[in-house]
């Protein structure tokens, strides 16, 4: 049996004692983070591959065998990808559970592909595509288990039904397998499909949030330059059109770039609002006999750089600032009184400068 065309494992058809099919993967090296996808799939009843039993050094020193159940169907062509696309990312929001213990984070996974995508895309002279692993590390993220390999010949198809094989074994943002299959998808539709796509996987999954999504296409799109300059054969191979290659390739890099420049200031406008809702938080429950409601936001400059970064210095200065307006009859929180008070670590060192 074949695997999938990127795939080095080795797959064969074996009939089980009670006379049904399986299939027999090995894995060259050891691993559990698949078997530890699939057995949490099989668990919750997401279509996939079953797993059926899976150890290492049982058929060969350091290989990994997963013994599967026989899911009926063929593999989707790269050329229906597109108009999938809403019943995958379906699939995809099933299969998004919480990640086992033995699967890897994204960032860890996709970090070399990214560093040497990052180099050829400098080297071949298209726009520099910074910050891209910004949304593999956001501390803010609740990372899910994904299936990481988001393509055609990774799910079969069985009359209308869809089933997940072969998960690269990871964890990180839901938005990531849906990017995935848009970005890889525009291989055969062209960069003008782009936002169509997207607006199709929003749609499907109306819990993806944009500026992730964004970003994780940008990241894709990456990586898929990458692929077009350095392994044309594979594209090729999924049906590609020859433009790929030459117009496509710059228009897809500039796409990448738009998508990373959206996604940068979604990520800024969110950790600005995320601040703004700090004095705001203070000015609706400050009791002093002056306050009027919007005085604290007036000042919010200032209160974001005297602290210099530390909430407990933050704290201090206001209440110390609150408690000094008490004493001297004023009752208010002013740009006069916040800057007559010195406090926290800033202060200290600017005092002693």
């Amino acid at each position: 049996m074949a695997g999938s065309p990127l795939s080095a494992n080795v797959l064969r058809e074996v009939r089980l004692r009670d006379g049904s099919l399986a299939v027999l993967k090995l894995i060259g090296e050891p691993q559990s983070a698949e078997a530890a996808t699939l057995a949490a799939w099989t668990a919750h009843r997401v279509p996939c591959a079953p797993l059926l039993d899976h150890g290492v050094g049982t058929h060969a020193p350091d290989v990994t065998h997963l013994l599967l159940g026989k899911v009926p169907g063929t593999a989707l062509p790269h050329t229906e990808m597109a108009a999938a696309t809403a019943q995958v990312v379906r699939l995809f929001r099933r299969a998004h559970l919480k990640p086992p213990a033995e699967v890897e984070t994204l960032h860890g996974f996709l970090s070399p592909r990214l560093h040497e995508a990052v180099q050829i895309w400098r080297e071949s002279g298209l726009p520099s595509p910074d910050n891209a692993l910004r949304v593999l590390t956001d501390p803010d993220i609740e990372p899910v288990l994904l299936h990481g390999d988001a393509v055609g010949f990774n799910l079969l198809r069985s009359g209308d039904e869809l089933a997940l094989i072969d998960p690269a074994g990871v964890c990180g943002p839901a938005e990531f397998d849906a990017a995935r299959w848009v970005a890889r998808s525009l291989a055969v539709t062209g960069p003008g499909a782009l936002d169509a796509l997207t607006e199709v996987a929003l749609s499907a999954d109306p819990l993806l949030q944009q500026p992730r999504f964004d970003a994780c296409v940008a990241v894709e799109l990456v990586i898929e330059v990458r692929h077009r300059i350095t392994s044309p054969h594979v594209i090729l191979s999924i049906g590609a059109p020859a433009q790929t290659f030459t117009t496509d390739t710059r228009q897809l890099a500039e796409a990448a770039t738009r998508r990373l420049a959206a996604a940068a200031k979604s990520f800024r406008e969110g950790a600005e609002e995320g601040w703004r809702s700090v004095p705001k938080a203070y000015d609706d429950n400050l009791v002093l006999y002056n306050h009027e409601p919007g005085s604290v936001l007036a000042v919010e400059q200032l209160l974001h750089e005297r602290p210099g970064g530390y909430m407990d210095t933050l704290d201090q200065l206001i209440c110390q600032t609150a408690q000094q307006s008490i004493e001297d009859g004023t009752e208010a929180i002013t740009e006069e009184g916040l800057n007559d008070m010195l406090v926290g670590r800033q202060d200290s060192e600017d005092d002693w400068a």
